[in-house]
């Protein structure tokens, strides 16, 4: 690797993690000097509500799960008839996100895919190609959003332009595969390095994963809405709290230097829900949330760690997973 190479790559790194600690120093600023003047609001839910926040996170995470099955036969690698196994698989990996960088949960996809036989490769790819279809997902939702919006949600007078360049990017990453078809049909020194997954996946089975992981990021800010209800301050809590949870959720997602985005979800939370709620009660609707979403993740996990995986010889070097 070139000199010049380990020096973006360290100065992206430094970027992100000043990003990190900017927007984490900016929250705990604004919460010692709100909640010194009023005490944080306590949550208390309806069983309606209650139902409602549970109920959507735990489609969200049983939706993501099924995507990534569809994702294994998008590339020719349908875990049938042990498709259970693999939704297990998601389920579990997922968990390693609390461990900065995302390696640990990409050694746990490899290490749990070697026992439906996907190679370590393609176990690998499939990790950044569902993240990259999340923000595609997660582009559109936020579009519509906006184009339905009354302005609640960025106030700016351009809304629909706003929305359009969300939908071209969110079309431009769908091109991405087709593009390096082309790319690789007339540059063979290319197409040799290229992986065939990449290749191989047309684009209208990209748009409906697209469309399934849009759902899912719907799901989970419907599940924060819910829970911002539970408190007295957020009983109109609508579409405005769904788009800034996902666009918030997004950059935890993108910056990746705190645990599960630990910190820089709810500061953007905060910062996007400013002018609707004070900053101790929109940083009291994210940690009820993530404590909510943390309590049916480990539920669904602890269910899911019940499906047994297939008899397949483990790929050799990979660790023993915490769950097995």
């Amino acid at each position: 690797m070139s000199a010049g190479r380990v020096l973006a790559g360290r100065l992206l790194k430094g970027l992100r993690l000043s990003l990190a600690l900017a927007i984490l120093g900016w929250l705990g600023w604004r919460l010692a000097s709100d909640w010194a003047e009023a005490a944080p609001p306590w949550p208390t839910p309806s069983l309606t509500e209650f139902i409602g926040a549970t109920a959507s996170g735990a489609g969200a995470l049983a939706l993501l799960a099924g995507l990534f099955v569809g994702l294994l036969v998008a590339v020719g690698q349908d875990p049938s008839p042990h498709r259970a196994y693999a939704w297990r698989s998601w389920l579990q990996s997922y968990f390693y996100r609390y461990v900065p960088g995302r390696v640990v949960l990409v050694v746990e996809r490899v290490r749990m895919g070697a026992h439906l036989g996907i190679p370590r490769s393609t176990s690998v790819i499939l990790v950044f190609w569902e993240t990259l279809l999340l923000l595609v997902g997660a582009c559109a939702l936020a579009a519509v959003g906006v184009l339905l919006g009354d302005g609640a949600l960025v106030g700016a007078p351009s809304l629909g332009s706003v929305a359009v360049l969300g939908l071209a990017g969110a079309l431009g990453l769908l091109s991405i595969a087709p593009a390096l078809r082309v790319a690789a049909r007339y540059v063979p020194s290319l197409g040799r390095k290229l992986p065939h997954l990449v290749l191989d996946v047309g684009v209208a089975p990209q748009a409906v994963l697209a469309v399934g992981y849009a759902v899912v990021w719907l799901l989970l800010g419907l599940s924060f809405a819910w829970t911002c209800r539970w408190f007295d301050a957020g009983a109109d809590a609508g579409a405005a709290e769904v788009i800034w949870f996902v666009l918030a959720y997004v950059a935890g997602l993108v910056v990746g230097v705190t645990p599960a985005g630990l910190g820089v979800r709810e500061g953007l939370l905060v910062a996007g829900l400013a002018t609707r709620y004070p900053p101790g009660t929109a940083i009291a609707f994210a940690l009820t949330s993530r404590v909510l979403m943390t309590i049916v993740e480990l539920a669904m996990l602890g269910c899911a760690t019940r499906i047994r995986p297939p008899d397949a010889t483990p790929v050799d070097g990979a660790i023993d997973g915490a769950f097995e």
